[in-house]
């Protein structure tokens, strides 16, 4: 009973900032996924893969596993991935399954990318709440925020679209915050300058806040792809900073956002708050049902190999539905595409949706964002503002 896991096992701890091999003595090595790699191209001191091209293929997602005398695909009995929900299995794939052994997963989530992965091998849910519990609890929370801007915020004639305008501006910001804390930011490339300013606006004074609200909405609407979309022309509606206060704070509230631990909660929540905004805007047919979308997507069968566009895509569904049957397909079957390939796909570069109306276009490309389309730093935007009515693009595409 007093015996200890050190006692009956040599353990190592191995970091690229002490070391780039693998210890030769250890028979448990605890170490990142990406320092493994570092390490497995090192060897034992002696190198496969140059410390600079192996550093250069993380950094881009070109993975490269040539075999290794010193250490072969037999090297591990199994290999445990702690936090596994939270790994982008595009990128690492390859590496893991260069490996003749079993995989472990431990999630406090189980996304369909990890079931993916695990070819659907859950041995045990133990989440307290899963994916939908989490949305509809977002969904929830939503609703305390609408019950609350309607008696502190100024609205135009459409209500809800505003109002879910106002939720998106603050809601991107929280959950660049939220993704920092969770270690997201390195695979979803969310920049920290955007949790910064969320902080920023938690601690900034009441008198101040208007002010320093105003200035991160016209800041974020320089920014580059998506993000500059979402705050195309952004402006506040609340009518003093003690409302703007208590949206903040109601929305930062720790004790809540403890409670999801889906990746995927936050992108279903908001498509359920879209569709019930848009079931009650009659003007025009901007929000496809999920369903609809997948199927048909499911019949058109769009491959990696092409560019996809929707011409008046709306709120992004059936792009959404598309990136979805394209990374499941990779990630099902991971060899039968090129590293190029997969690089491409998970570039974002072959989705193109239009959309006319600005109002739109901005939830659009807050959805799309929390799909993770678009959302990589430097990424272009798969969304364009045009009427291609009046304006049809240049480009050609295939599907």
């Amino acid at each position: 009973e007093n015996t200890k896991f050190t006692d009956l096992y040599s353990v190592s701890i191995t970091s690229t900032i002490s070391s780039r091999a693998l210890d030769p003595i250890a028979s448990v090595h605890i170490v990142t996924i990406a320092d493994a790699y570092i390490a497995y191209a090192g060897g034992f001191q002696n190198s496969i893969i140059r410390l600079d091209e192996a550093e250069k293929a993380i950094l881009t997602g070109n993975i490269v596993v040539p075999y290794s005398p010193y250490v072969p695909i037999e090297h591990f009995d199994f290999i445990l991935l702690a936090e596994s929900e939270h790994l982008d299995y595009q990128r690492w794939r390859p590496f893991l399954d260069y490996f003749d052994t079993f995989c472990i997963g431990i999630a406090d989530g189980v996304s369909d990318t990890v079931l993916n992965f695990f070819k659907h091998n859950l041995v045990n849910d133990a989440t307290q709440m899963n994916e939908v519990s989490q949305a509809e609890l977002l969904a929830q929370k939503f609703q305390v925020l609408y019950a609350l801007s309607s008696r502190f915020a100024l609205y135009g004639e459409n209500k809800p679209i505003q109002f879910l305008e106002q939720l998106t501006y603050l809601l991107f910001l929280k959950w660049s915050d939220i993704q920092i804390k969770l270690n997201l930011y390195v695979d979803r490339r969310i920049s920290t300058q955007y949790a910064v300013e969320w902080r920023v606006l938690v601690n900034t004074p009441d008198d101040a806040l208007l002010t320093a609200y105003t200035r991160t909405l016209q800041k974020l609407a320089q920014q580059p792809g998506l993000v500059g979309i979402i705050f195309l022309h952004a402006q506040h509606t609340f009518r003093d900073a003690s409302s703007l206060r208590a949206f903040i704070n109601e929305l930062d509230d720790s004790t809540f956002w403890e409670r999801i631990t889906h990746e995927r909660a936050l992108s279903q929540a908001y498509e359920m708050l879209l569709s019930r905004v848009a079931e009650g805007d009659r003007r025009v047919n901007y929000f496809i049902p999920q369903t609809l979308a997948k199927t048909i997507i499911e019949v058109m069968r769009p491959d990696p190999e092409i560019t996809i566009c929707d011409p008046a895509c709306g709120m992004g569904q059936f792009l959404i539905a598309a990136y979805n049957d394209i990374f499941n397909k990779i990630m099902k079957d991971t060899y039968m595409f090129s590293s190029e390939t997969i690089l491409r796909a998970n570039d974002d570069s072959i989705y193109y949706g239009f959309e006319q109306r600005k109002d739109i276009a901005r939830l659009c490309a807050m959805n799309l964002f929390l799909h993770n389309i678009g959302s990589k730093e430097g990424s272009r935007s798969p969304l364009i503002i045009n009427d291609n009515f009046f304006s049809p693009p240049d480009e050609e595409f295939d599907m």
